[in-house]
């Protein structure tokens, strides 16, 4: 497994050796200086290779460090985003769209919301080495932080995400059996092999607090969302207190330790078939954290978007414009890739050149508007650097997801096919690409959970 994700992140690499030849090949046809369009369209391309091929080489210890990093990180970025809602402070949060909303340090609400659903699935992939209740507290305040955003594109990633997640481990499941060398206990006791199940069920399902529970704190920053409003963080503060409470101290069931079965007749006990072979009822007990998960994610959904909905109804401010961010509708971006689109097709193989994107038009209600990004990055690639500036981008994202598939029966696999899923889906609708930071930690995200350390290096790092 080792070998055919570096096979992978090796093909990231030779990508942005390529990306940056192609970069500056873009600027120089453009008639810009060469040197200044190579660094424009080079550079983060070849920052991404590198960080791919540094974090590869890194040793179990210094992976399961950097985990801890990005997950602290995504901390800090929350918390500075949820104290600039709840006491107005910028440019911790920045009013937009008529609301305060949630940007920590990263610039705009959109590009905080892309780091925190990367530190999400980062911390669903650790819940096993944070345990149960550590890691229902730190999704919740991530959860919480997300929500601050009021990001639509961020929300809608991790859904996109979270799908890509149940299916890469609902296929590991069913496929497990002939894809995963059984243990020595299971190839005594074939049903026991049949009756086992991957643990990421069992881990997201013991998460599943952590969702209400950001619903209840990220209500309590309603009241003083709407600009104008004066803000209320005592009574932020009070809904925060409730909703972690709730995520941190709501009881996990713990699973029974599986013990053989087959004591009874006389065998001798296996200690390795005591720790590892589940009891006969394992599939029974995962299927049913498994419609747990699936019945509290639609409940939890539904609220989320019946409160807004119910605000929406009712007279004022505040409910009218969290009600209007449920809107799939976005006439500016509509606008913006209108124009990106027209100047694309007048140089369709290798576009108009790194920083050359002429964004002042007309817009739907007759202004003259300037803007500086089309707010979907695959297009503005492509009318910038042509359809191969467009096809190099497409194939980075192309090698880390090959890369991901083939860990598809590691523990991190599903998780680093989610982030890259949902960071793609995500770059449709913003300048995430223009923010380094964020690539960037994608970058050291995915890589670490490509492969899982053998379980000789998993005891060492304990």
């Amino acid at each position: 497994m080792a070998g055919s994700a570096d096979r992978g992140l090796g093909a990231v690499g030779g990508v942005g050796a390529v990306g940056a030849a192609a970069g500056g090949a873009a600027g120089a046809g453009a008639g810009g200086g060469w040197l200044g369009a190579a660094v424009w369209a080079g550079l983060p391309i070849i920052a991404i290779a590198a960080a791919a091929v540094a974090v590869a080489g890194l040793a179990a210890r210094a992976r399961a460090v950097l985990t801890a990093v990005v997950i602290a990180a995504g901390l800090a970025v929350a918390a500075t985003g949820w104290v600039g809602v709840a006491w107005h402070i910028e440019p911790l949060a920045l009013v937009s769209s008529g609301l305060w909303r949630a940007s920590s340090t990263l610039t705009y609400a959109n590009a905080s919301a892309s780091f925190l659903v990367t530190a999400l699935f980062v911390t669903a992939a650790a819940a096993g080495r944070l345990g149960p209740r550590r890691a229902r507290l730190v999704t919740a305040a991530l959860l919480v932080g997300l929500l601050a955003t009021m990001s639509r594109a961020g929300l809608a990633a991790l859904v996109i995400g979270g799908l890509v997640v149940a299916v890469a481990v609902s296929a590991r499941w069913g496929s497990q059996q002939g894809d995963i060398p059984p243990t020595q206990s299971q190839r005594c006791h074939p049903a026991a092999a049949r009756t086992r199940a991957p643990s990421a069920w069992r881990s997201l399902a013991a998460l599943w607090p952590a969702v209400p529970g950001a619903a209840v704190a990220a209500a309590g920053l309603l009241p003083g969302l709407a600009e104008g409003s004066a803000p209320r963080p005592l009574l932020a503060v009070a809904a925060l207190a409730a909703g972690l409470g709730f995520a941190a101290l709501t009881p996990h069931r713990h699973a029974a330790v599986p013990t053989p079965d087959h004591a009874a007749a006389g065998h001798a006990p296996d200690p390795a078939a005591a720790r590892h072979a589940p009891d006969p009822t394992a599939a029974m007990r995962a299927s049913a954290s498994r419609r747990r998960v699936i019945a509290a994610t639609a409940v939890v959904a539904a609220l989320l978007a019946a409160v807004p909905l119910a605000a929406g109804r009712q007279a004022g401010p505040v409910g009218a414009l969290v009600a209007s961010r449920l809107s799939a509708e976005s006439p500016e971006r509509a606008d913006l890739r209108r124009v990106t689109a027209e100047q694309f097709a007048t140089a369709p193989l290798t576009g108009v050149g790194p920083g050359r994107l002429d964004l002042v038009y007309v817009d739907y209600l007759g202004r003259l508007v300037a803007a500086e990004y089309t707010h979907d990055e695959f297009l503005q690639t492509a009318a910038e650097t042509g359809l191969v500036g467009a096809g190099l981008a497409v194939a980075v994202f192309a090698c880390l997801g090959a890369a991901a598939f083939r860990s598809r029966h590691t523990a991190g696999g599903p998780f680093a096919a989610a982030i890259l899923a949902a960071f793609a889906a995500h770059s449709t609708f913003d300048f995430l690409w223009h923010i380094p930071v964020l690539p960037l930690l994608v970058t050291a995200a995915v890589v670490p959970l490509l492969d899982r350390p053998s379980h000789h290096e998993e005891e060492v790092t304990r």
